[in-house]
C-alpha cells in the first residue's frame, strides 16, 4: 500500500513523488478541531479499498467522475475521511465538505475547536449544511460569555446551513443576530424574546420548528413571519403566537407543568390550533399523568370536538402511570373521532398498564369497534396493525407471516424454472432430426 510521511503541515507523498502544503490540520486529531458527524449509512468499507482507490487516483484523476468520488466517500467513517482528504486536493475538497455537512457535537473541546476553525475559514463554514450545539455539558463545566460570541462568529459564517439546533437554554438567541442562512429546520431551547423573534421574522423557508424556551409576553411576532412553518412543537403560549394563519399540519403540544393537562388548557390550546390555514392531521401530546383519570380523560375529550378530522394522534408520558381505568375511559374518547387511522402510546414507567402486553393487547380490537378508521394501535412493545385478511395483528407477527410467504414463492418461482428447463429439454429433444413426432397427438 503507499506510503506517506507528515511533515510539521507539509504531507509528503513518495508513492506519487509530490509534496504539496494543504490546510489539512483541521480534519486531524491532533488539530485544532476533531468534527464527529452522523452522515455516514452503517456500511463498513475496507480501509485498503479506501487507500489503494484514493492514493492511486492522481494518475487516473482525469477519468475519475467526481461524483464516483463522492459516492464512495459516503460510504467511508470520519476517521478515514480525515485520512483520505490528505491524499490530493480533490479528495480533500470532496470529504471536506462531506465531513463537515452535518456536524453534531456534544463535547465542549471540540464544540470550541469547531467554531474557531469555522469562524476562520468561511470555504470550510460554506460546507455546514446542519448544525447541532449545546451548552449542557455533564462535566459540569462553566460555560463563559466567550462560548457564546465564538458561536455567534461562527453561525454567522454558515451562510448555507438548512437545520439548526441550539440546545441552549436563558436569553441566548443573540448568536443568531446577523445570520443570513434560511433554515428549513429550526430546533431551540432559547427564550422565546425579541431578539429570537426578529430573527425569525427573517426566516420564510422553515418548515419544522420546536420552540421549548420560556415564553416573553412582550416578544410578539409578524403575522406574515414564517409562512411556510408546517410542523411546530411547542407550549401552549407559543403554539397560540405561531400557529394562526399559517400552513401548520402537524403540531406537538409540549405540557412541562403537570397540571396544565385538564380540559380547559386543552380546549383553549386546540380552538388555537383550528385557527391554522391548512387542516391539522397529526397531534402529539407531551405531558404528565399526575392528575385523577377522570380529569385525563375530560381532557382527551376536547380533542375531538376540536380537532374531529384528526388522523394521528400520539400522547408521550414523561412522568406518571398510564392505569387500567385510563385505558378502558380511551373508548369513549376514539368514537368521536371520523377519520383517525393511528394512535400511539410511550411512558417512561416501565411498571404501569402500558407496558403489560396482557392487558394491551384487546384494545386494538375494542378501539376500532367505536372508531372504525382506527389501523395502526402503537404500544411501548408491540404495534399492532389491521391487515383486512387477519384481523388485528403485531408488526412482528406479520413480518413473519410476509417472509414465510415470500419463501414460499421463492420455492414456487424455482420450481416453475425448473420445469421450464426441462420442458425446454424435452422440446429441444423431440426437434432433433429422426425423431419420430407423429405419436405425440
Amino acid at each position: 500500500m503507499p506510503s506517506f510521511k507528515f511533515k510539521k503541515g507539509r504531507w509528503s507523498f513518495p508513492c506519487l513523488g509530490t509534496k504539496f502544503h494543504d490546510d489539512l490540520h483541521v480534519l486531524d486529531d491532533s488539530a485544532p478541531v476533531t468534527v464527529i458527524t452522523a452522515h455516514t449509512p452503517s456500511v463498513k468499507v475496507n480501509k485498503f479499498v479506501i487507500y489503494y482507490v484514493f492514493y492511486t487516483t492522481s494518475i487516473y484523476l482525469p477519468s475519475l467522475p467526481i461524483e464516483l468520488l463522492n459516492a464512495i466517500l459516503l460510504y467511508s467513517s470520519n476517521q478515514d475521511l480525515c485520512e483520505v482528504a490528505q491524499s490530493n486536493r480533490l479528495c480533500h475538497t470532496v470529504a471536506t465538505r462531506i465531513l463537515y455537512r452535518d456536524v453534531e457535537l456534544m463535547n465542549p473541546v471540540k464544540i470550541v475547536r469547531l467554531n474557531t476553525t469555522v469562524s476562520r475559514r468561511p470555504d470550510i463554514a460554506l460546507h455546514v449544511r446542519r448544525f447541532h450545539v449545546s451548552d449542557n455539558f455533564n462535566s459540569g463545566l462553566e460555560v463563559l460569555p466567550s462560548y457564546y460570541n465564538l458561536l455567534h462568529k461562527a453561525l454567522r459564517q454558515m451562510i448555507n446551513l438548512v437545520s439548526l439546533s441550539l440546545l441552549m437554554g436563558g436569553p441566548r438567541s443573540f448568536v443568531l443576530t446577523g445570520c443570513t442562512f434560511r433554515l428549513k429546520s429550526f430546533t431551540t431551547a432559547c427564550h422565546w424574546d425579541k431578539p429570537l423573534v426578529r430573527w425569525l421574522e427573517t426566516q420564510d423557508d422553515i418548515t419544522s420548528a420546536l420552540f421549548c424556551g420560556r415564553f416573553h409576553h412582550d416578544a410578539r411576532i409578524s403575522g406574515r413571519s414564517l409562512p411556510n412553518l408546517q410542523r411546530v412543537s411547542a407550549s401552549p403560549l407559543i403554539l397560540a403566537a405561531v400557529v394562526p394563519n399559517r400552513p401548520v399540519q402537524e403540531a406537538e403540544l409540549c405540557l412541562t407543568h403537570p397540571w396544565l393537562l385538564n380540559s380547559d388548557i386543552i380546549s383553549t390550546t386546540l380552538r388555537i390550533l383550528a385557527y391554522s390555514s391548512s387542516v391539522v392531521h397529526t397531534l402529539q401530546f407531551i405531558t404528565h399523568l399526575t392528575d385523577s383519570p377522570e380529569t385525563t380523560l375530560g381532557a382527551l375529550r376536547a380533542v375531538p370536538e376540536h380537532l374531529p378530522e384528526l388522523v394521528s394522534l400520539a400522547i408521550h408520558i414523561v412522568r406518571g402511570s398510564v392505569t387500567k381505568d385510563i385505558l378502558d375511559g380511551l373508548e369513549s374518547v376514539f368514537s368521536s373521532f371520523r377519520t383517525l387511522r393511528s394512535v400511539m402510546f410511550l411512558s417512561k414507567n416501565s411498571s404501569d398498564c402500558l407496558h403489560d402486553e396482557e392487558m394491551t393487547s384487546p384494545l386494538a380490537e375494542i378501539w376500532h369497534k367505536s372508531c372504525p378508521s382506527l389501523e395502526i394501535v402503537s404500544f411501548p412493545d408491540s404495534i399492532w396493525v389491521r391487515n383486512s385478511l387477519l384481523g388485528w395483528i403485531t408488526l412482528k407477527e406479520l413480518e413473519k407471516i410476509l417472509s414465510a410467504r415470500e419463501r414460499d414463492l421463492e420455492l414456487k418461482e424455482k420450481d416453475l424454472a425448473e420445469r421450464e428447463k426441462a420442458l425446454m429439454s424435452q422440446q429441444l429433444s423431440l426437434a432433433l432430426p429422426g425423431n419420430d413426432l407423429s405419436n405425440l397427438n
